[in-house]
C-alpha cells in the first residue's frame, strides 16, 4: 500500500472511502495499460510457472500477450509478477472457473488467488489463448492447423482484374506459399514482388489462410508497416491492415501460423545462387455442388481425402472430377509434379 493510501485511511475524513475507492481504480488501470510483462502459474502449465509472449497492437503502448503450446489438466493464474508475492495482481475471470478455450472473457484484477483460476480441462499441445490487460478480456482455442496459404495483393501480380475491376486485388493472383516438411505450421515462399502501378494498394500484400479472403487472413499490427521489419502478425486482426515493399526484387517469407511469428528478407533484384523461387501450381479448382472440378495445365494428380485423413480418391490428368460422398469437410491435394497445394473443401 502507498503512502498516500496509507494516510487517508488513517485520517478518516468525510470522503475519503470514495477518493480511496477512485486511486485504487486508477490505479490497476493505469497498471494494466502499462503493463509490459505477464506470467501465467498453476498445476495446468509445465514447470508451474512461464512468461507469456509480448506482442505489439494497433496502438502505441498497448500490448497482448500469448501463449502458445502445451498445458495440462488443472487450473491456470495470469498474474502481473512471476513470484506470487502481495504486489502481484491475477487476471480472475468474470465468471469462475471459465475455460481457457473460449471466445472472450472479461476478467477483472485481484491480488485474491481465490476464483482466480482459468480451467484447463485436458491435456493438449496447441493452446493459444491471449492476455489484453487494457481491454481486461482473455480468448483462447486449440490451434487447428492451416492446410493452405497465399500471398495476395497489388505487389504479387500485374494487370489485376478487368473491366469494372480492373486494378483490384483478384484471389486468383495470390502466391501459394509451401508447407515446412519439418513444422506443418511454418510456411515459406521465395519469389518477385513489384510495385504495380496497373492495381490498387499496389505496394501493398497481406496473407490469406485460404483461396479467399475468409475468414483467415493475417494482417501486420500498424497499417503499412514494411514487410522486412516485421516479426510478429495479427491473425483475423479488426483492421483490414497490410504490409509494404518499397522495392522491386526477390523475398524471401517465412510465416509460423501458430506462434504467430514472421520473417521476411529482400534478396536482390536477382535470385542468389543456391536458392529457387517457390513454384506455382498452376490449376483451378471449381466446387458444384458435391462435384469438384480440377483444371491444370499440366498433368496434375489429384487426391481427396476426409479431415480425418481417410483416402477417398485419387485421379490424374488435366481435367478431373472428383466426389465428395457426403456432407462435410475435405482436403484436395494437388500435385504437377513441380508444385503442389493443398485446399480444404466444405460441402452441406
Amino acid at each position: 500500500m502507498s503512502d498516500m493510501t496509507h494516510h487517508i485511511q488513517s485520517r478518516h475524513t468525510p470522503g475519503s472511502t470514495l477518493l480511496l475507492g477512485l486511486l485504487l481504480a486508477l490505479g490497476t488501470h493505469t497498471t494494466a495499460l502499462s503493463q509490459t510483462r505477464l506470467w501465467i502459474s498453476g498445476s495446468a502449465v509445465p514447470g508451474g510457472t512461464q512468461e507469456l509472449t509480448r506482442f505489439s497492437t494497433g496502438t502505441t503502448g498497448k500490448y497482448a500477450f500469448k501463449f502458445h503450446g502445451t498445458l495440462q489438466p488443472g487450473k491456470l493464474y495470469v498474474q502481473t509478477r512471476e513470484e506470487r508475492t502481495a504486489s502481484t495482481f491475477y487476471y480472475a475471470p468474470k465468471q469462475v472457473d471459465s475455460n481457457i478455450v473460449n471466445d472472450g472473457i472479461a476478467f477483472a484484477s485481484t491480488r485474491d488467488t481465490t476464483d482466480a483460476a482459468w480451467a484447463v480441462l485436458f491435456g493438449a499441445d496447441n493452446y493459444r489463448f491471449t492476455v489484453t490487460p487494457a481491454d481486461k478480456r482473455l480468448e483462447g482455442e486449440l490451434f487447428a492447423q492451416w492446410y493452405e496459404a497465399w500471398i495476395v495483393g497489388g505487389c504479387v501480380e500485374d494487370n489485376q482484374g478487368s473491366g469494372s475491376s480492373a486494378g483490384q486485388w483478384q484471389v486468383g493472383a495470390g502466391k501459394a506459399m509451401t508447407r515446412s516438411e519439418s513444422d506443418p505450421n511454418v510456411w515459406n515462399w521465395t519469389g518477385e514482388l513489384k510495385i504495380y502501378k496497373s492495381n490498387v494498394e499496389s505496394n501493398r500484400l497481406k496473407i490469406n489462410g485460404q483461396y479467399g479472403w475468409t475468414p483467415k487472413v493475417l494482417h501486420p499490427f500498424k497499417a503499412d508497416q514494411p514487410l522486412t521489419a516485421s516479426t510478429q502478425f495479427w491473425y483475423c486482426g479488426p483492421n483490414d491492415t497490410k504490409w509494404t515493399i518499397s522495392q522491386d526484387g526477390y523475398y524471401y517469407i517465412r510465416i509460423n501460423v501458430f506462434e504467430e511469428t514472421m520473417h521476411a528478407e529482400y534478396l536482390g533484384t536477382t535470385i542468389p545462387d543456391g536458392m529457387q523461387a517457390t513454384a506455382g501450381c498452376d490449376a483451378q479448382v471449381t466446387v458444384t455442388g458435391r462435384g469438384i472440378q480440377v483444371t491444370s495445365s499440366a498433368m496434375a494428380n489429384c487426391r481427396l481425402y476426409t479431415t480425418g485423413g481417410h483416402h477417398i480418391a485419387t485421379q490424374s490428368g488435366t481435367q478431373v472430377t472428383l466426389q465428395m460422398p457426403a456432407r462435410g469437410t475435405y482436403l484436395l491435394y494437388v500435385d504437377n509434379g513441380e508444385s503442389a497445394f493443398t485446399r480444404k473443401i466444405v460441402t452441406d
